[in-house]
């Protein structure tokens, strides 16, 4: 970290008393802000703040030093809050499309963090399926939109921006897994085949991709369930009913009971992209949404 990056968390742990609560508003580990503090306290020579378990307050240095640090932060904010008057940041309308899914892994956090930084930008969110958020940015009904894609990033109508790449994986109970010998071993996906299935609907990018890759290898899979909601096909598995296919995601909020299986042929993942329409002009708003979704990436 620069000097400045360093005051930076000096402020806000002295702000808040609190390392921890530093770390929630910088989006930082707990550990990168006692780094700074301590790195800071070596270039300064004394120490700024007495440790007390879970919190900490300001030795008499630190206080001083914070009365200089809190003037130069408020008079950057200041600045910052005049210049987003003159790009047009103090108002404005942002419309975003994504999945339920992808809104709900992906996208509350930068969501939350463009909402602190620009509290006068009114954001819609549009829950659709991918190829629908497409659709809806090529229409020009969308500033941008988060979706899966799979392919090529050539578009002759949209720009995607890749942000990273997401697993899926197919997943069972744990009960039903070891009920059917699933556990413990690579499967095939003819074995795959002999199970109920649960899906998303067929209009979703995650389902073309496993009808895609189930054709190559000559399989066919009629889903005995199909949902528009990942995570009603996580709480149908977590029933017993058999197999489900998902993004690996999906998986931070499930129940303990569920398992990934194994299986002989590497499951496609699929590209996270940040999308907007080639031909509209991107407003200031939708520029400082892009530079906050990169920044979490």
């Amino acid at each position: 970290m620069n000097s400045m990056d360093l005051y930076n968390v000096f402020y806000y742990a002295a702000l808040h008393e609190s390392f921890t609560r530093a770390s929630e508003v910088l989006f930082v580990t707990q550990s990168s802000v006692s780094q700074s503090i301590r790195q800071l306290e070596t270039a300064l020579g004394m120490p700024l703040f007495y440790r007390k378990g879970r919190t900490v307050s300001l030795t008499a240095a630190g206080e001083t030093l914070f009365d200089f640090v809190s003037q130069a932060i408020k008079s950057i904010e200041k600045g910052e809050k005049e210049l987003l008057r003159l790009q047009g940041l103090d108002r404005g309308h942002l419309q975003i499309g994504a999945s339920d899914t992808l809104s709900r892994y992906i996208l509350m956090t930068p969501l939350q963090a463009f909402h602190r930084k620009y509290p006068n930008i009114r954001l819609s969110i549009q829950n659709r399926p991918s190829p629908v958020s497409k659709s809806r940015v090529r229409e020009g009904a969308l500033d941008l939109a988060l979706v899966n894609h799979t392919g090529a990033l050539e578009d002759k109508d949209l720009v995607y921006l890749r942000l990273a790449s997401e697993e899926n994986v197919w997943i069972s109970s744990g009960d039903y897994a070891e009920t059917h010998g699933l556990i413990g071993r690579s499967l095939s996906l003819s074995e795959l085949a002999e199970h109920p299935l649960v899906t998303l609907e067929k209009n979703s990018t995650t389902r073309r991709l496993l009808d895609d890759f189930l054709a190559r290898h000559q399989i066919h899979l009629e889903p005995e369930f199909e949902f528009g909601s990942v995570d009603l096909i996580v709480d149908m598995i977590a029933s017993g009913v058999g197999i489900g296919f998902v993004p690996k995601m999906a998986m931070q909020s499930a129940p303990e009971s569920l398992v990934i299986l194994a299986t002989g042929e590497p499951v496609p993942s699929t590209d996270l992209c940040l999308i907007h329409s080639r031909h509209l002009p991107l407003t200031s708003a939708a520029e400082a949404f892009l530079g906050v979704m990169q920044g979490a990436f």
